[in-house]
C-alpha cells in the first residue's frame, strides 16, 4: 500500500515530496500543501478535506479521493493504485455515483461537498394597482443556484388580502380594502431559506359607483329598438329580434330557431391586443350553442371570438391573426329562467378571464391577439348571418363590447344589476 501512495504523493507533488514524515506519504503530502494536523487522527481525512470534501463516499476517504479525480473504478482491486495513476490537478467533472451499484456518470459540476445553496426569494405579479375586491395572481420567481438542492417550501404573507397567507407556489390573493399593502415571501431547500419583504407593494383603489365610457365600442340596451347608443358609427340590422321585458327597462328577444337577430356591420373594431364582452341574459333553455356576441369565419371580414353558452357552462372561443383557434375555454354554471350577468375580458399581458355574475370562473393564458383587420359583423344573440347557427334561446340585455379589458371591480359593478351601463 505504501508504495502505491508513495507514487501517488510523487506524481501530485510533481517530484518534490520524496521521503515520509513519521512514516506517512500522506502526512508528507498534507505537510507540503500546508495542512499541519489530522482530522479524526487520520492524515486521509485531512487531505480530503482541504480539497473541499468533507464527508466520505460509501464510507470510504479513499473512494471519495478517488471521485474527486474522476476515478470511476478501482485498478489492479485497489483504489489507491487507481490514485497512483492519476497525474496532473484533479478533472472538472468528477463523476458521481448513480447508485445502481454498476454505474457511474459524469455530473457537470466541480465536486463542492459541505457548501451550501440556500434560495433566493423573489416574485412578480400580473398586477400592483388594483381596485378593490380585484384577485391579483402571484408568481415565484425565485432563484437557486444550479449545484443546490430544489425549493420544498414557499411561506406568503399578505397584508390586507384573502387569504392573509399562502404556502402554495404561486397563490391568487383578492384585496378587499383600499390602501397600499406589503407581500412577503419566504424560500427554503435543504440549505436554508430567503425572504423578501417589499412594503406597499399593492395599491388597493376604491371602486367607482360607475364605469369609465373610455374605450367603448357597442352599447346596446335594446330599450325598443336595436341602436347602438356607444356613440360611434355603428350601422345595425335588427333582422327578426323582437323585444320584451328586460334586466332595465327592456331586451332584445331571440327565436332559437331563427338565424338572425341582431347585425352590426362595416366596423374596424380594433380590438385584436384587448377587450371586454359584457351582457345580461335569461335563457329558456341550456342547448349547446347559445351565442351571446359574436364575430365567427362566416362573417365577412375575418373572425374574432365566439361568446357563448354551451350546455349551461360560459365558454369563450378565440381565433388568432392566421383564424385558428388561440383558446377554447368554458366554466361556471347558467341558470334558464333569471337574468344572469356574464362576461368575458382578453388582453395580451394576462390572457383571457371568464365571469357569471361578478365571480371569475375560468382563465385561459393564450396571449395571441385576434385578427387587428376585421371589419366584418358582429352579431348578438346570433349565430351566422344566413343561417340557423347557433342564435340564442331566450333575452338579451345591455350587451357591451369595450376595446379594453375591463378589471375585476368594473366587471362587479355592471354584475350588481342595480343600474345600466348609462
Amino acid at each position: 500500500m505504501q508504495s502505491v501512495q508513495q507514487t501517488y504523493v510523487y506524481n501530485q507533488t510533481a517530484g518534490a515530496v520524496t521521503e515520509t514524515v513519521n512514516g506517512n506519504w500522506l502526512q508528507a503530502y498534507c505537510e507540503f500543501l500546508g495542512v499541519t494536523d489530522p482530522v479524526n487522527n487520520s492524515w486521509l481525512q485531512a487531505l480530503c478535506n482541504h480539497f473541499g470534501i468533507t464527508q466520505p463516499l460509501f464510507g470510504s476517504w479513499t473512494i471519495a479521493l478517488a471521485n474527486y479525480y474522476g476515478i470511476t473504478q478501482p485498478l489492479n482491486g485497489t483504489w489507491w493504485y487507481a490514485l497512483s495513476q492519476a497525474s496532473g490537478t484533479p478533472p472538472v467533472e468528477p463523476f458521481t455515483w448513480v447508485g445502481n451499484g454498476t454505474l457511474w456518470e459524469v455530473e457537470t459540476r466541480i465536486w463542492n461537498v459541505g457548501v451550501l445553496y440556500p434560495p433566493v426569494a423573489d416574485f412578480t405579479s400580473d398586477f400592483t394597482i388594483i381596485d378593490e375586491g380585484d384577485p391579483v395572481q402571484f408568481t415565484d420567481t425565485s432563484t437557486v443556484d444550479p449545484y443546490g438542492p430544489a425549493i420544498t417550501d414557499w411561506s406568503w404573507e399578505f397584508t390586507g388580502g384573502t387569504p392573509t397567507g399562502s404556502t402554495g407556489q404561486n397563490p391568487l390573493v383578492t384585496y378587499g380594502a383600499t390602501g397600499e399593502f406589503a407581500v412577503s415571501l419566504t424560500v427554503t431547500n435543504n440549505d436554508g431559506s430567503d425572504t423578501k419583504i417589499v412594503p406597499n407593494y399593492i395599491t388597493v383603489n376604491a371602486v367607482s359607483s360607475a364605469i369609465s365610457l373610455v374605450d367603448l365600442q357597442l352599447y346596446f340596451p335594446f330599450n325598443g329598438t336595436a341602436t347602438d347608443d356607444s356613440g360611434n358609427t355603428n350601422t345595425t340590422t335588427q333582422d327578426s329580434a323582437t323585444f320584451g321585458t328586460g334586466k332595465f327597462g327592456q331586451a332584445a328577444v331571440i327565436n332559437a330557431t331563427d338565424s338572425n337577430a341582431t347585425r352590426l356591420t362595416a366596423k374596424a373594431w380594433g380590438v385584436a391586443n384587448a377587450y371586454s364582452l359584457s351582457a345580461w341574459i335569461n335563457l329558456n333553455a341550456l342547448t349547446s350553442t347559445n351565442q351571446i356576441i359574436t364575430n365567427d369565419a362566416s362573417f365577412a371580414g375575418g373572425r374574432l371570438w365566439q361568446f357563448r353558452s354551451n350546455n349551461g357552462s360560459l365558454e369563450f372561443i378565440r381565433f388568432n391573426a392566421a383564424g385558428g383557434v388561440c383558446a377554447n375555454f368554458a366554466g361556471g354554471s347558467i341558470s334558464t329562467g333569471v337574468w344572469t350577468h356574464v362576461a368575458a375580458t382578453f388582453d395580451t399581458t394576462v390572457g383571457s378571464k371568464l365571469y357569471i355574475n361578478g365571480t371569475q370562473v375560468a382563465t385561459n393564458s393564450n396571449l395571441e391577439p385576434n385578427n387587428n383587420s376585421s371589419t366584418g359583423s358582429i352579431g348578438i344573440g346570433m349565430g351566422y348571418p344566413g343561417t340557423v347557427a347557433a342564435p340564442l334561446n331566450g333575452s338579451i340585455d345591455e350587451a357591451i363590447l369595450y376595446s379594453r379589458a375591463l378589471t375585476a371591480g368594473e366587471i362587479t359593478i355592471l354584475a350588481a344589476g342595480t343600474q345600466p351601463l348609462m
